[in-house]
């Protein structure tokens, strides 16, 4: 069964497919976000963040007072694709976090989904410890790269990926510059996550700042 947090990314899917197959032509205007979200069902919040991925990948542009406007079918066949072939690993990555919640009741499945992780040369995973941040609107770090932020120095944590808008990047440039509802992986054992966690709901300042 599909969460719930995912459906912007199903129906930004089914959006760019109707793009790709010619039922929705560049250069037309989108349905307003109510009519939208009765049609798929879905709030309008949900309707928002599909867009905002459609929008990330250059197949609509959305303008205020202008609607939203498709911008290319071959972005939105780009984007189908990626999102086709990074679904079944987003789908493990997910299980191996939830069954390391749960590792003393459901100890040999986090073995075997973690083994399986590993295996997925994609992703560039490997067999240490890692752990993950949401990034939300209101956290200091936005708009700010991670060279700034200086995780390493700050907490020993390491930055070995990041998911944006439903997608999976490894290896993040130190110029990256953090989003809100961005997913930040770092590597680092219970200790380092704690001392992440502590830092981001701190008081970040530069690098020069002692305390």
């Amino acid at each position: 069964m599909e969460k719930a947090d995912a459906r912007y990314l199903a129906i930004a899917y089914q959006i760019a497919k109707r793009i790709s197959q010619g039922q929705l032509s560049e250069g037309m205007k989108l349905s307003g976000r109510t009519l939208m979200s009765s049609q798929y069902q879905v709030s309008s919040e949900t309707i928002r963040k599909a867009i905002k991925v459609l929008e990330t990948y250059g197949v609509v542009v959305s303008k205020e007072r202008s609607g939203v406007t498709i911008l290319s079918a071959a972005a939105a066949t780009s984007y189908m694709e990626r999102y086709v072939s990074q679904k079944e690993d987003r789908r493990l990555i997910q299980e191996t976090l939830e069954a390391l919640k749960n590792l003393s009741q459901a100890e040999s499945q986090a073995q075997h989904l973690a083994r399986k992780l590993i295996s997925v040369t994609r992703t560039g995973f490997f067999p240490f410890d890692f752990f993950t941040l949401e990034i939300t609107s209101d956290s200091s770090w936005v708009g700010r790269t991670l060279q700034t932020i200086d995780l390493k120095r700050q907490a020993g944590a390491l930055v070995i990926g990041y998911e944006k808008a439903g997608l999976f990047y490894q290896n993040p440039d130190a110029e990256l510059l953090v989003e809100a509802d961005m997913r930040l992986y770092l590597l680092g054992d219970l200790d380092v996550q704690k001392k992440t966690e502590g830092y981001m709901h701190g008081n970040p300042q530069s690098d020069t700042d002692s305390h």
